[in-house]
């Protein structure tokens, strides 16, 4: 396909996991006030993945560590956790019901950093967003990092909590990190880089296109364009998207540019070597850092920001 930029739906789907007092007590929120965003941290696992766990895996071992606890008679070492909704590159999949509560900021004993999410329960005499808050995990590469396809979809999913929820239509004071609530470093890659994370929102508020259509400018008849950016990975289309807007210029990546008939006068590489461009273009602008963030920064310093 020529590696073309492929749009993102939201594609949203319910399979619920089973009750169990470890994941899902079946606990009603007292209101939707917030969403947090997380990172699951498990390197490779699928949304689908992440439902099997929660509804088989964690459940049982959780049930033969409070058995043998009791049996031994010694402290139990139990693990409470769910989130509501698991986005992956492909999918968004609810496990828990959106009215009910999730095990997803429980880290810090003094209750939320953020004052506006205490709320008490006899569950939770200390105060805990989790009463308040819908839990939003996105899924991790093999490599470490948030794919550009599951960020885009996490904004979908923040929009379409905004129509189910009309209080969290204010993007930036209604969506949060889960860093922000717990000092957990979590999102990880947007505690890092909070443009990131920002970036996110903007998506989520329409200042940013979740699938913006970049249109490349009409080649001249000697076949010459003027201006083109260049991503090498999936993990730069983000920021390659932001440069190419902000200029108004094509954006290929590696594969579609090689087979573009075509000389560019400028082109802007976005992440990756040089070897291969120079035969592409007159001029080339290298904007790749030693790291996605470190690219960000140098697209960001470019363009005067």
């Amino acid at each position: 396909m020529k590696g073309e930029i492929q749009l993102v739906q939201l594609n949203y789907k319910k399979k619920h996991i089973k009750k169990h007092w470890s994941t899902r007590t079946g606990l009603k929120l007292l209101r939707v006030q917030a969403g947090i965003d997380h990172w699951t941290a498990n390197f490779g696992a699928s949304a689908e993945g992440h439902y099997k766990y929660f509804d088989e895996t964690l459940p049982n071992q959780n049930d033969k560590e409070r058995a043998a606890a009791r049996r031994e008679g010694r402290k139990e070492y139990i693990r409470y956790a769910s989130a509501h909704i698991f986005v992956d590159r492909y999918k968004a999949l609810e496990l828990v019901p959106l009215d009910e509560v999730c095990f997803g900021a429980n880290e810090r004993k003094a209750g939320p950093l953020l004052s506006t999410l205490r709320a008490t329960h006899s569950q939770y005499p200390g105060g805990n967003a989790n009463l308040l808050c819908i839990h939003i995990e996105m899924c991790v590469e093999p490599d470490g990092t948030i794919h550009p396809d599951t960020v885009k979809r996490t904004a979908l999913v923040h929009q379409y909590l905004q129509k189910l929820f009309p209080q969290l239509k204010d993007t930036y004071n209604r969506f949060v990190r889960h860093f922000d609530v717990t000092g957990k470093n979590c999102p990880a890659p947007m505690v890092k880089d909070p443009s990131m994370y920002k970036y996110l929102l903007d998506m989520t508020a329409g200042e940013i296109e979740i699938n913006p259509i970049v249109k490349p400018q009409q080649k001249e008849e000697n076949e010459v364009i003027k201006m083109a950016v260049v991503v090498y990975s999936d993990a730069d289309l983000s920021v390659g998207y932001d440069l190419a807007n902000e200029k108004k210029c094509g954006l290929y990546n590696r594969k579609s540019l090689a087979n573009e008939a075509l000389k560019i006068n400028e082109l802007m590489v976005v992440g990756g070597p040089m070897e291969g461009l120079e035969k592409k273009t007159n001029r080339v602008i290298d904007l790749s850092g030693t790291d996605r963030w470190d690219t960000r920064k140098k697209v960001i310093h470019y363009l005067g920001k």
